[in-house]
């Protein structure tokens, strides 16, 4: 029985280990969504850096003008940006409280849960974001991400990337590169991986 669960275990590292290798050709592990194109601009310079200075100001922003769901949306980006997720994760929470919603926020707040090691949020909020926009392709494309990487769900992610083919049968990544090379390639070291699990 421990050899099962040994081997079960190493299926599941060697799939990881062939689609981090994948993404990290591709140049990317989750679609940032830019979920500040659509914010009102607030009027400090150097707010579109991660400079320190520019976050510590939309800080004092964000204290001054508690109410301002475009503060709170910028400050979420900026904190993802510099890979701080339980900031972010507050400050898309507050801008989501205030009403600004869509499916760039909830998708980007998902990552941040994803990154903070909270897979089922990120889940819950891509879900959400697929609810509002069933063509979404980033949200539904990190969902997969949080599947393979964090839940061990392969065939479940294959499905999930599967699905962005019903609205955009062409779909590729940021660079560029054909969606449907990942899934081809996953597909086949998914049977690969079985085949030798059964095997042994």
């Amino acid at each position: 029985m421990p050899d099962a669960k040994r081997t079960n275990s190493l299926i599941i590292y060697a799939l990881i280990i062939f689609v981090l290798g994948f993404l990290c050709g591709t140049g990317f592990t989750v679609w940032k969504t830019g979920s500040s194109d659509d914010a009102t601009p607030v009027s400090t310079a150097g707010l579109k850096t991660t400079h320190p200075a520019a976050l510590s100001e939309l800080v004092k922003i964000a204290a001054s003008e508690p109410t301002n769901a475009s503060v709170w949306l910028q400050l979420g980006n900026l904190y993802f940006d510099v890979n701080s997720p339980d900031k972010a994760i507050d400050a898309y929470t507050h801008a989501i409280t205030l009403g600004r919603s869509d499916a760039n926020i909830l998708t980007d707040l998902g990552v941040m849960y994803h990154r903070s090691g909270q897979p089922e949020k990120a889940i819950e909020s891509f879900d959400k974001a697929i609810r509002l926009n069933p063509q979404h392709k980033s949200s539904r494309f990190n969902k997969g991400i949080v599947q393979f990487y964090d839940l061990h769900q392969p065939r479940e992610a294959v499905k999930t990337w599967e699905a962005i083919f019903l609205f955009d049968p062409e779909a590729t990544v940021h660079n560029g590169t054909p969606l449907k090379n990942l899934i081809d390639r996953a597909k086949a070291d998914i049977a690969e991986a079985e085949q030798k699990q059964n095997a042994q």
